[in-house]
């Protein structure tokens, strides 16, 4: 039976003999593990409600936000630069959105101007749709302006995109460099300091979560506790 200081090593000694004697399955391992967990988060979120909790995220929110906007005011200013009808190019860009709110207002979008109703007022009425693009578009909804609208739009939301993602890009080498630390130290307090000969080094320490075996040292016998000895007989 392993003790608690010997499991994890021997854990890792076995997974890596494993490797060892089966590269090819744990290639193939590796290449399924690359591949398809990042097909299978991006389901995950667009099939599930886990993607709309992405917009209120402190950091992480505006950012898919802003770069959802953007991609939506840009591609129906393509749409409706080629003369598309604004309800089928709602449509179009609904198909084509990946975030599932934005993807969700389009598609009501779609289905209120289908039916008459004017795309300035149905805006007002999506909160995905910040103010100021309900602004811009309303001022020249119908026009020939109108696609004009839509690029500054994109452009307006891609330029906070750039911002944010700027400000992200400072925190990311810091916070990174503070992880690998903390795991590099988490490594060494598991692995490393428990096979180290506490005999002979300056300053050793266990960590406080790895127990190791006492020795009990050799006790004395107690004056009460000897032996009785022999008397010799006199002459």
């Amino acid at each position: 039976r392993l003790s608690r200081r010997r499991w994890p090593s021997f854990r890792a000694q076995t997974a890596w003999s494993w490797v060892q004697a089966n590269p090819p399955r744990a290639a193939g391992i590796a290449i399924v593990a690359v591949l398809g967990i990042p097909h299978a988060w991006r389901a995950l979120w667009r099939r599930t409600r886990l993607g709309r909790w992405r917009l209120a995220l402190p950091i992480v929110g505006p950012i898919v936000h802003h770069g959802a906007l953007a991609v939506i005011f840009r591609g129906l200013a393509s749409l409706v630069r080629a003369a598309v009808p604004i309800p089928e190019a709602l449509g179009l860009a609904a198909a084509a959105t990946d975030e599932p709110t934005g993807r969700a207002s389009l598609e009501r979008l779609a289905a209120r101007t289908a039916d008459g109703a004017r795309l300035a007022d149905c805006l007002r009425e999506e909160p995905f749709f910040p103010a100021y693009a309900t602004w811009l578009l309303a001022k020249d909804e119908g026009g020939p302006g109108f696609a004009g609208a839509l690029e500054d739009a994109a452009d307006y939301y891609q330029a906070r995109l750039d911002r944010r993602v700027d400000g992200l890009q400072v925190l990311i080498l810091p916070t990174a460099e503070v992880l690998l630390g903390l795991v590099v130290i988490g490594c060494y307090f598991t692995f490393v300091l428990p096979t180290i000969d506490p005999r002979g080094v300056a300053g050793w320490f266990d960590p406080p979560w790895i127990r190791r075996p006492t020795q009990a040292q050799p006790t004395k016998p107690r004056p009460s506790q000897a032996q009785p000895t022999k008397r010799q007989p006199t002459i």
